[in-house]
């Protein structure tokens, strides 16, 4: 995966597993990790970009949709 290709968000955690696994993370500590990401409003991969940057793309890609009254699925990586 890189920033060109984009991808769905899945509603999970798959691509926070992913960079835990590459950043060598003990799997058995995932389970806390992703209930402290919970804790603080991201239940999945597109709402822990959310909520790391004050603004980012995705953010305004959200509300834009928000604004328009559709409901949009984020592409991670995947520049507007």
């Amino acid at each position: 995966m890189t920033a060109q290709t984009g991808e769905l968000c899945a509603g999970d955690y798959i691509l926070a597993k992913r960079v835990l696994q590459a950043g060598a993370f003990d799997s058995a500590d995932w389970d806390d990790i992703f209930n402290v990401l919970r804790t603080q409003g991201a239940c999945c991969d597109c709402e822990i970009l959310y909520n790391v940057a004050e603004s980012s793309r995705l953010k305004a890609q959200y509300w834009k949709s928000q604004a328009q009254g559709v409901k949009a699925k984020p592409q991670l990586g995947k520049a507007q």
